[in-house]
């Protein structure tokens, strides 16, 4: 379950500006049960987190409607298991403010890594795990596109997954392999960006909610997204 929103822009943006996406994705998706924003701004990466739904937060929401963001990533949280719910178990989750990390689904084998990586761990979500393993492939030396690919081959199971992973300086990468949520890159007002479908197959997010999104192309296997410097779009 729960829902993605990345997006980056070849110049600044406030976070006021987008907020009002991700509260479509909170209020039209499975959600409701914690939320957060990690953002970049000039290589610089930081998050929020809370255990409330976005639109409970809003207190959070006006703390930061006045940040400046060169790309964000949201993701609205709606567990597998209700016992996690918890802001260690909110993400995206951060390291060393190097990339963000943000899962959609259940990673059914992820429980065959927990006792091996438990040092590594502060809380008990599935997508945690997923995390932890995407650091280590890194590590490693392997490409953000291998790495990923590798994490969900080995956590994902009979499960689901959609995930996308910030780095610091604005790109990600990102891999659908959630058939009950699928995953689109998209461009528009700027911005280029992936959401989940808010577990509906059948266009309305696009046709009702967001129609500025154009360039719809459906995320499957691994890929980078905005890997590359943006060409200046004209929204006038």
């Amino acid at each position: 379950m729960c829902e993605m929103l990345y997006l980056r822009k070849n110049e600044p943006f406030m976070l006021a500006e987008v907020l009002p996406y991700a509260l479509v994705l909170d209020r039209f998706g499975l959600t409701g049960f914690g939320w957060g924003v990690a953002w970049v701004k000039d290589g610089q990466m930081t998050h929020y987190r809370s255990e409330l739904s976005l639109a409970e937060d809003r207190h959070g929401q006006i703390q930061l409607g006045d940040v400046e963001a060169d790309a964000c990533l949201f993701h609205l949280r709606r567990p597998s298991f209700l016992s996690t719910i918890a802001v260690r178990n909110t993400q995206p989750y951060l390291k060393d403010e190097a990339f963000a990390f943000g899962h959609n689904g259940y990673l059914a084998d992820s429980t065959k890594w927990r006792d091996e990586l438990k040092e590594l761990l502060v809380g008990e979500s599935d997508s945690e795990i997923g995390f932890v393993k995407y650091q280590g492939y890194l590590a490693a030396g392997y490409s953000r596109v291998d790495a990923l690919k590798k994490t969900v081959d080995d956590t994902l199971g009979d499960g689901t997954a959609n995930v996308i992973a910030m780095h610091k300086d604005g790109s990600a990468v990102a891999t659908g392999r959630n058939h009950m949520n699928r995953l689109w890159q998209f461009r528009g007002l700027g911005f280029e960006g992936v959401v989940t479908e808010v577990h509906s197959p059948d266009g309305t997010l696009f046709q009702k909610f967001f129609p500025w999104m154009d360039g719809l192309k459906q995320i499957t296997g691994a890929v980078e997204v905005a890997s590359q410097p943006m060409v200046a779009t004209n929204t006038d």
